[in-house]
C-alpha cells in the first residue's frame, strides 16, 4: 500500500489488509522536508517505509515508524503486513 504526498500536510488513514483486518496508518510530511509514516496492526507483523527508509518488521501491537529527509521532493509512504 503506497501514497505519494506532494503537499506539506499530513493525513490519517484507517486502512485494512486484503482480508479486511483494520490497520492504523498515519503518514505525511513534517517541517515540510521530512517524509514520515507510522503503522500499527494488532494482528499481523507490520512495517512502514518512508521513501527508502524501512522501519523493520514490528510485532502486533507495536508501532512501526519511518522518517526520511526529502527536501522539496516527493514524500512517499508505504505500509506492509505479513
Amino acid at each position: 500500500y503506497q501514497i505519494v504526498l506532494r503537499a506539506c500536510r499530513g493525513n490519517y488513514v484507517a486502512g485494512t489488509t486484503d482480508n479486511g483486518t483494520p490497520v492504523d496508518w498515519t503518514y505525511g510530511r513534517t517541517l515540510g522536508v521530512f517524509s514520515f509514516t507510522k503503522v500499527q496492526s494488532s494482528v499481523y507483523e507490520h512495517s512502514a517505509t518512508a521513501n527508502s527508509t524501512f522501519s523493520g518488521w514490528q510485532l502486533p501491537g507495536t508501532e512501526a515508524h519511518a522518517q526520511q529527509f526529502v527536501g522539496t521532493g516527493d514524500a512517499t509512504a508505504y505500509w506492509n503486513c505479513r
